[in-house]
């Protein structure tokens, strides 16, 4: 358990930069940015428009800088103590608080290591999305990259009675193993951390 608090000071007016963890569903994109000043939060922003649904699903917003206005909002209360606690889940990942968006325009594109991958993992998944059965491809990604986010909720619940949950998790842990072995390969090499 994370011992961190959310704050109430975020201005109105902030410049964000994407993460790797985000998602579209619907008309809302979510997800952690990092604000200027080194805070991390949790973001919603209501699309305007199918267009603009469009452009944003078309392209990796990792790394990405925008210019938002908004304000920080309560998580909501849970309706049961067995229910998804929004506010666990924020103070998890370290963040601050929830950033409602009203309106945002992009300032530039960050370019690393970070952030090349998340634009590789999204063309992979793209490329998942055109080539799979629409039936097979949130299992695909699941499997091939640990993203069970477009698994379906009966889905999940018939793995988890079946016990193979665990194939899931094992391609995440494979990703992490590359990620040490990459890791030690340029500690070998004399590349500085």
């Amino acid at each position: 358990y994370v011992q961190h608090t959310l704050t109430n000071e975020v201005a109105k007016q902030q410049v964000i930069t994407w993460t790797d963890r985000h998602t579209i569903r619907g008309d809302t994109v979510r997800g952690f940015v990092k604000t200027a000043g080194g805070q991390k939060l949790y973001v919603t922003y209501e699309m305007k428009s199918e267009d603009e649904k469009a452009q944003l699903q078309a392209i990796s917003l990792a790394g990405r800088t925008f210019v938002a206005t908004g304000e920080l909002v309560a998580p909501r209360t849970p309706n049961h103590m067995y229910s998804f606690q929004m506010i666990d889940y924020i103070r998890s990942h370290r963040a601050q608080g929830i950033y409602e968006i009203t309106s945002w325009y992009e300032q530039s594109s960050k370019h690393s290591i970070a952030t090349f991958l998340a634009k590789w993992r999204f063309q992979l998944n793209e490329r998942i999305d055109r080539i799979f059965p629409e039936s097979i491809a949130p299992e695909a990604k699941a499997l091939l990259f640990g993203d069970q986010q477009e698994t379906e909720e009966e889905a999940q619940r018939a793995y988890l009675a079946l016990g193979i949950t665990h194939l899931f998790a094992i391609s995440g842990l494979h990703i992490a193993l590359l990620a040490w072995l990459l890791y030690e390969a340029m500690i070998i090499c004399r590349v500085r951390k």
